[in-house]
């Protein structure tokens, strides 16, 4: 299965095979760091409402992939980018906290969520995989084919749970240091 991926016509596909497995490694990775208080519980982040509530966005998304593949990879990416923001702008101490916008640009986002614990190199690293993918459908260098595109949504979905999980896990443990 894992060869049928990267098998498929276009060279979207054989780098979204690689992008693919780079985020199921991130979900495993980050599946380890898993902390909890002493009780097994712990405050909800702020974020992790809106988080909730955005994955219906990606539902969405993932309907427009057979009509429109390109849309969905590039919109996919706009989401996984604003709750990336909203949760990084939420960490930040009070004194230094600055809002990112959901245009906010993608390096200074994921430097806070890796310096706030909120993700792994593994993350980073599968995050910028698929930045890369949808620079070259945005900007016109490739077009994915619908199952590509909803593989995609999926995996960009999956990041922002993992993404999620982390930032409610730096709020218990902030919580539980206080």
């Amino acid at each position: 299965m894992e060869q049928l991926r990267s098998v498929s016509a276009g060279s979207f596909a054989a780098e979204f095979g690689e992008a693919e497995r780079q985020v199921d490694r991130a979900i495993e990775a980050e599946a380890t760091r898993v902390v909890t208080d002493e009780n097994g519980s712990g405050p909800e982040a702020p974020s992790s409402a809106e988080t909730n509530r955005l994955e219906a966005g990606f539902k969405e998304i993932a309907l427009r992939a057979g009509e429109n593949p390109s849309y969905s990879v590039v919109a996919s990416w706009s989401l996984l980018g604003q709750i990336m923001a909203s949760i990084a702008s939420d960490l930040l101490p009070a004194n230094i906290r600055r809002p990112f916008g959901s245009g906010s640009s993608y390096l200074p986002v994921v430097k806070v969520l890796h310096e706030q614990g909120v993700i792994s190199d593994e993350t980073a690293a599968a995050l910028d995989s698929l930045r890369r993918l949808r620079n070259e459908v945005a900007h016109g260098a490739t077009a994915p084919e619908p199952g590509a595109a909803l593989a995609y949504v999926r995996s960009a979905n999956d990041l922002a749970e993992v993404i999620g999980s982390g930032a409610d896990m730096v709020w218990r443990r902030r919580r539980y240091e206080e």
